[in-house]
């Protein structure tokens, strides 16, 4: 966190596009300049990811460093969302829904983030052992309840998501229980952001796999919370990992970028984002498994930037 002396921010009252490109932005790198981005590309808002919580304890890694991105990011009427949890986080049981006590504690640790980094958009990354521990899983839905609250409360209205792994044919069993958890506690994330990427597999057309798995998650969806499939659509993102994916031969090309940027336009939902944007170049063409600082494949630095971009809306 912020070392004392440093005061914090209010989150931006920017307002976010109806439909927009987010990309993720790994926050433990420092080969990412939000405001180059946002000259070079247009695109001005992004997804910091991850806020880990040891000790029921909230922190980001480079936090002072981003933070000073993002106030600038604000003064160009750019955002982020601050993104809680991700792989290593949910695999070591350091997200703050394993470490922290209780759904209140929990709640005082991401309420602290929203003024002090300067957001209003808060999404949780469930995957690896996170994803079927249920008691971790409903004291995270009853903390959000809690932090929606506030929200609302202190006049800091909040933008809440969920990120869920899928395979093609949609969410698992246990991403579905993820949702089910939250239903059952009374909280609806307002985006389910499916991370279509990383099935394990070799020769698989990406595009057309994060288009499936999109369209079966809306299905889904729609099931769990009572809601018609379109308005389940309105309520998804889609998270396809650039390039090179972790499996040899399982490669997300610019051209199934966009297939999954006119799929996404034509079923109307709410957020295309990627991992990640400090892989977007090509500096490590033909690598066969995934690189955090290159996309593994020959292109022009920031190509799925720009294919993306005009998906915002």
């Amino acid at each position: 966190m912020l070392t004392l002396g440093n005061a914090p921010a209010e989150a931006s009252s920017i307002a976010w596009p109806a439909q927009v490109f987010a990309p993720y932005v790994d926050t433990g790198l420092s080969n990412t300049t939000l405001t180059t981005v946002a000259a070079d590309y247009g695109t001005k808002f992004f997804t910091l990811a991850f806020v880990d919580g040891t000790g029921c304890t909230w922190s980001m890694p480079n936090e002072a460093s981003w933070h000073s991105q993002l106030a600038s990011l604000h003064a160009e009427g750019g955002d982020a969302t601050a993104s809680f949890g991700g792989y290593t986080t949910d695999t070591n049981g350091t997200d703050l829904g394993a470490t922290c006590s209780s759904a209140s504690a929990m709640a005082t640790q991401v309420e602290s983030v929203v003024p002090t980094v300067g957001v209003k958009h808060l999404d949780f990354d469930i995957e690896s052992n996170e994803l079927t521990n249920s008691a971790d899983l409903t004291r995270t839905a009853q903390a959000l309840n809690l932090v929606r609250q506030w929200g609302t409360s202190t006049s800091r209205p909040l933008t809440i998501s969920y990120t869920i792994p899928v395979l093609p044919s949609g969410l698992t069993s246990t991403g579905k229980s993820v949702l089910s958890i939250a239903k059952a506690q009374g909280f609806t994330p307002d985006i389910i952001n499916i991370m279509s990427m990383d099935y394990g597999t070799s020769g698989t057309e990406m595009g057309t796999a994060a288009d499936q798995a999109l369209d079966a998650t809306a299905t889904q969806v729609a099931s769990v919370f009572g809601i018609s499939t379109s308005a389940a659509f309105a309520k998804l993102g889609n998270t396809p990992m650039i390039g090179q994916n972790d499996s040899a031969g399982e490669i997300f090309t610019l051209a199934d970028a966009n297939t999954v940027k006119l799929h996404a336009e034509a079923e109307g939902i709410k957020l295309v984002s990627v991992w990640a944007e400090g892989r977007d170049n090509g500096g490590c063409p033909g690598q066969t498994s995934a690189s955090s600082t290159c996309s593994g494949v020959s292109q022009n630095s920031g190509a799925y930037t720009e294919t993306f971009q005009p998906f915002t809306k």
